[in-house]
């Protein structure tokens, strides 16, 4: 059965250039909300430069990882404690913009990516010990991926000439398909998939400025509406009870 994640917040914060040390700060709740219980604060450390990105492991208590712009990616095996860089294969220098630890697939995890990697999505089926190509880099810059609510369905947000085209995968992530729906306007830098099948897209111009919107799909990315909130999106996650949460 898969672990409970730990009810932690995990905040990362970027040095100046990329071999300065970046700080991580992990935010232990101790207790429910309510109770009147402290919360300790534990902070652990990487070499690389600014973190872009965190994913708990679903499926084993402690196993956290970090996407670090210029230093690839790094894995904690004690709730970020502590942090060992994984080396990803091609080129020296990686700039892991998402990173994704599937719910359904135990020890499968995805690194989106771009120039100058061979790769727009890296994929590990051994709990990030090697990985495969499953997207080369022609099909833009992946700046986020999504599971979906049935085992082995992802999505992920291919940046290029400036609109995004969310790629569909039904296959466990081994090969990736285009959808027809095009999001125009600015990268798309979070997504998560409702348990109702909407797919919700938060979108940035350009990956980096202030402007924006929240888009939604309810036909599988064959079309995308406006309308839920604008500005630029840094972020988006679901509570336990059904909350969406975005971050602008």
């Amino acid at each position: 059965s898969a672990a409970t994640p730990p009810r932690r917040a995990v905040i990362g914060s970027g040095s100046g250039g990329d071999m300065g040390k970046v700080a991580i700060v992990v935010l232990a709740l101790l207790g429910l909300a309510g109770q009147g219980s402290a919360a300790t604060l534990e902070v652990g450390a990487i070499r690389g430069g600014s973190i872009t990105t965190f994913s708990w492991d679903p499926n084993t208590a402690g196993v956290l990882y970090a996407g670090v712009h210029g230093g690839g990616l790094y894995r904690s095996s004690d709730a970020g404690a502590t942090w060992t860089q994984i080396f990803m294969p091609t080129v020296a220098a990686h700039f892991a913009l998402d990173v994704l630890a599937s719910r359904h697939l135990s020890g499968t995890v995805f690194v989106c990516e771009g120039a100058p990697s061979d790769a727009a999505i890296w994929r590990s089926t051994d709990g990030a010990v090697s990985f495969s190509n499953v997207l080369g880099i022609t099909a833009g810059t992946c700046y986020a991926m999504a599971e979906g609510q049935t085992s082995g369905a992802f999505y992920a947000a291919m940046f290029n000439g400036g609109n995004t085209t969310v790629h569909r995968s039904s296959d466990g992530g081994a090969t990736f398909t285009p959808l027809t729906g095009i999001i125009a306007g600015g990268a798309v830098t979070a997504m998560i998939a409702l348990p109702n099948g909407r797919l919700v897209a938060g979108t940035r111009t350009g990956g980096i400025g202030t402007n924006g919107s929240l888009v939604y799909s309810d036909n599988d990315g064959t079309s995308w509406s406006t309308g839920l909130a604008t500005g630029g999106v840094l972020g988006l996650e679901r509570s336990d009870s059904g909350t969406l949460i975005a971050l602008l």
